[in-house]
């Protein structure tokens, strides 16, 4: 009962250190219009801790905009929501922590700009992100069927990720549910729970010394 007493000190003790992610979806759904309207150039959508704003490969500032849900509901393809769309040309969509920092992106939600997937045909959306490792690209691949595809992506600790929309035949990128967490750091121990630590680990280890001994 006694060693038992004690894993359980160190147990706690582990538990005061540990850090949990909190976990976040990003949906605007306060952009929700009926009519279509652009967010202006140089503006970056903010929800949940995370910003969003296009850019033109060249440094440029874009706009986003959304779909009106009456006067295009077709082109809308979160049809209760919002879900933004850039489709400027040689442009991208930056996804960052605002004020600096990492995140873990675990899942978004992606279309053509018009959802229109099908007279499109299927097509490939590229993207890139930036993590402690350095600089990552890779492709999103969406297949004929219209409406927001969800892919997940498990990126842990980013700083960053861009969506590029493309050239003249780049289709652009529709964007919702953004499913991240905070980034999962290691804190510094508060002296008492090192206490707590160090008299449990002791408490232990005389108590095996003990046992020891009575077995001898």
């Amino acid at each position: 009962m006694k060693n038992k007493v004690l894993a359980g000190v160190v147990m706690a003790a582990g538990i005061a250190v540990s850090s949990a992610a909190s976990a976040a979806v990003v949906t605007f759904d306060s952009l929700r219009s009926a009519n279509n309207y652009s967010l202006g150039y140089g503006f970056t959508y903010v929800e949940q801790g995370l910003g969003f704003r296009a850019y033109g490969t060249d440094g440029r500032d874009e706009h986003m905009f959304i779909w009106g849900f009456a006067t295009n509901p077709n082109r809308q393809a979160d049809p209760v929501g919002a879900s933004p769309w850039v489709n400027s040309i040689n442009a991208f969509l930056r996804i960052e922590k605002v004020g600096g920092g990492t995140f873990s992106l675990n899942s978004l939600d992606l279309a053509d700009y018009t959802n229109m997937q099908a007279p499109l045909g299927s097509f490939a959306m590229s993207y890139s992100y930036v993590d402690g490792s350095g600089s990552h690209s890779g492709v999103f691949n969406l297949d004929k069927t219209a409406g927001l595809q969800t892919f997940t992506v498990n990126l842990a600790n980013i700083s960053r990720m861009d969506l590029f929309t493309g050239d003249n035949s780049g289709p652009g990128v529709q964007i919702d549910n953004v499913r991240f967490n905070e980034a999962i750091t290691a804190p510094v121990p508060e002296p008492s729970a090192w206490a707590l630590m160090l008299l449990g680990f002791g408490s232990l280890g005389a108590a095996l010394r003990k046992r020891r001994r009575l077995m001898a």
